[in-house]
């Protein structure tokens, strides 16, 4: 039930690859590459200084991080235990999820923070089977595969694959990968394949290890100002560049999220004014995992300690806790830059009303059906994503939930599904209407439904007839009797049984299948005794009424002879 950002189209239009970057062909003007100078070029990274035709200088960085650590970085990478939160000491960590490294170190750690706001309030990130639809801790739970070469872990948030995760059709790994740091095309370009449609696995949006998008197997590009200025996904998206953060935006859309902020920034340490410890500090204490982009490498930071101006991070060779010093190295490769990319507050779930009363009604009719108005009152930009919705209770299977929601809601939209009750026994109904959403505060909504069917009730008069006297062996002249429905359901008379040596007979009966409410008929009866004396006899007439399913009216007469 969950809405898929549908980007295969965005690739349509994928225009020319120029010098192994891919400019995307948007309506309106976009921005194209006029010349690309290499300034750096190292074992993992790569750095072209760019310009655009619109007069934009950026930086052009690719990262391709290598599956395993770099030997003799082996004391730097002692596992440490994440700091307790101290705010007099300065100390404070979040609980993220540590994932091996496959893929490509970028989309991995856009993973774990991707995985951290599902395990957040945002539960809508990941929804498969594993974990009970929580993004997992680590990536443990997924089987291991190999490329002829590597074998490596699984992570379907990270990139997918046939066969994992309940997934039956190719994937991301199945599409894109050949082997680490190849160049080659993509498998469903050699093999002239349609390639998946995105949605799921954050990889496919920061193109990682996509050759349409000028990334090796194992990379993801990034693009910043050569200065302390912010690039934001905005510019990004209006000069048509392919970057990782873009990416990361875009699949948080897709998965009905709105985002904030978005913005790559180089860090204090290689730019006066840069990201600095202090912002980093603040990203921490307002619950935002930070992505943070080596020479190299890609890490989240997850904590600090100001005392020190520690950093603890997970750095996608492990499931531990590592450290290193603000704007350092770590195995050997220095802090760069950072991709910031904040989501929207989550969604808020409004409904109105949290009873419904369906008042007194009939047994058999259905009732006029009543709404419930659910709405996403969030101040953010993500979507409310409704859940199941289903009818609970010892008398659900009188209620009928209609016109239901769609998957998503955004914030401001509203929807109306509607109950109705049909009821064949008497008394008071009540039941439940379950709304399941993500709101992480509210995730289920209870609204009370109750309704009364109100029975029918039989009144008759007289409730005795004396016929005098009769004489034997002819028929009397008819006594009426009159029954009335005082009640609100409709009564039936189920059948009338005479007894007695009266010998009595239902000359006439207007009553029909069945009587409305404030409806009268009347049965007529005779008598035709058969011998001499005082007779007596009974009319019972048995209905639906509750309270009264069998009614006696007596019947006495004395007979006389002829």
């Amino acid at each position: 039930m969950h809405s898929k950002l549908n980007v295969q189209i965005r690739k349509v239009l994928l225009g020319s690859v120029l010098g192994g970057v891919a400019l995307f062909h948007c309506s309106g003007a976009s921005a194209s590459i006029v010349s690309r100078v290499e300034q750096t070029a190292g074992k993992y990274y790569t750095v072209n200084a760019v310009t655009l035709s619109d007069g934009k200088i950026l930086e052009e960085t690719i990262i391709h991080g290598p599956p395993t650590p770099p030997p003799g970085f082996e004391a730097e990478r002692q596992a440490v235990s994440l700091p307790v939160p101290d705010s007099v000491a300065g100390a404070k960590s979040l609980t993220v999820p540590t994932f091996n490294w496959v893929f490509g170190c970028s989309a991995v750690s856009g993973a774990m923070i991707a995985g951290y706001y599902d395990r957040s309030g945002f539960s809508n990130i990941y929804t498969g089977p594993t974990n009970g639809g929580v993004m997992p801790l680590d990536n443990s739970s997924w089987p291991t595969w190999s490329d002829g070469d590597t074998t490596y872990p699984n992570c379907p948030l990270i990139a997918s694959k046939n066969g994992v995760d309940g997934r039956t059709t190719r994937g991301s790994i199945d599409d894109y990968w050949v082997l680490y740091g190849s160049t080659a095309s993509d498998p469903y370009i050699t093999g002239s394949w349609t390639q998946h449609t995105w949605g799921d696995a954050i990889g496919d949006y920061m193109m990682t290890s996509q050759s349409a998008f000028g990334n090796s197997d194992g990379s993801t590009t990034f693009w910043n100002y050569n200065s302390s200025k912010k690039l934001t996904c905005d510019e990004m998206a209006s000069s048509s560049l392919n970057d990782g953060t873009l990416g990361r935006k875009q699949f948080y859309e897709a998965r009905g999220y709105g985002v904030k902020d978005c913005y790559n920034k180089k860090t204090d340490n290689i730019v006066k004014g840069g990201f600095s410890f202090a912002n980093f500090k603040a990203e921490i204490n307002a619950g935002h995992p930070v992505m943070l982009n080596l020479e190299g490498h890609t890490i989240v930071g997850v904590g600090y300690n100001s005392s020190t101006k520690t950093i603890y991070i997970h750095d996608t060779w492990d499931y531990l806790e590592h450290t290193m010093t603000w704007g350092g190295s770590y195995s050997g490769m220095e802090l760069q830059s950072v991709s910031i990319v904040h989501l929207a507050p989550p969604p808020k779930i409004s409904v109105s009303p949290m009873s419904i009363n369906f008042g007194s009604l009939k047994s058999g009719v259905a009732s006029s059906p009543k709404s419930v108005t659910i709405k996403d009152s969030a101040t953010g930009g993500s979507k409310l994503a409704i859940g199941v919705m289903e009818i609970t209770g010892d008398d659900a299977s009188d209620f009928t939930l209609s016109n239901p929601c769609p998957d998503l809601l955004a914030k401001g939209d509203s929807c109306k599904p509607s109950v109705t009750i049909t009821s064949s026994s008497f008394g008071k109904k009540s039941a439940t209407l379950s709304i399941s959403s993500d709101d992480p505060k509210k995730p289920v909504v209870l609204v009370k439904l109750a309704a009364t069917v109100v029975p029918p009730t039989i009144s008759v008069s007289p409730s005795s007839l004396n016929f005098g006297k009769v004489k034997t062996g002819t028929n009397t002249a008819t006594r009426v009797i009159k029954i009335k429905n005082t009640g609100l359901s409709d009564l039936k008379i189920n059948s009338l049984t005479l007894s007695g040596d009266i010998t009595p007979s239902v000359q006439e009966n207007t009553c029909g299948a069945s009587i409305a409410k404030g409806v009268s008929c009347t049965v007529s009866v005779a008598i035709s005794p058969a011998s001499v004396g005082p007779k007596t006899g009974v009319l019972k007439i048995s209905s639906n009424d509750p309270k009264k399913l069998d009614v006696l009216v007596n019947l006495k007469g004395t007979a006389t002879s002829p």
